[in-house]
């Protein structure tokens, strides 16, 4: 008997008493939140360049307040107003890759 249960990390797949877990792809230019929260503010602007493990936007879980921090390097663009919920796998960011020319 197989039994499947969709979660933010992935779908967890019990096959006769035994546990799997398949992880969504993990796409570094799709920003995006793994719990449901509030975004309270930007802290870049938009179509600017950030870093990685830099902190981009502040968001309400649960009543604490929590920078999001990106995993990888690139421009940012905003799909979404402060003040707004953000659902679990919802992408209210895009971050573009690129390389720089000297």
């Amino acid at each position: 008997m197989i039994y499947a249960e969709e979660e933010a990390a992935g779908t967890r797949l019990l096959i006769d008493g035994r546990t799997c877990l398949l992880q969504n792809d993990h796409d570094p230019s799709k920003l995006m939140a793994e719990t449901p929260c509030k975004l309270l503010r930007y802290l870049v602007l938009d179509g600017s360049h950030i870093d990685a493990d830099m902190p981009y936007v502040e968001v309400e879980v649960m009543k604490m307040c929590m920078p999001l921090l990106s995993p990888a390097s690139g421009l940012i663009q905003f799909k979404m107003s402060e003040g707004q919920a953000m659902q679990v796998n919802n992408i209210p960011f895009q971050k573009f890759n690129f390389s720089v020319l000297v």
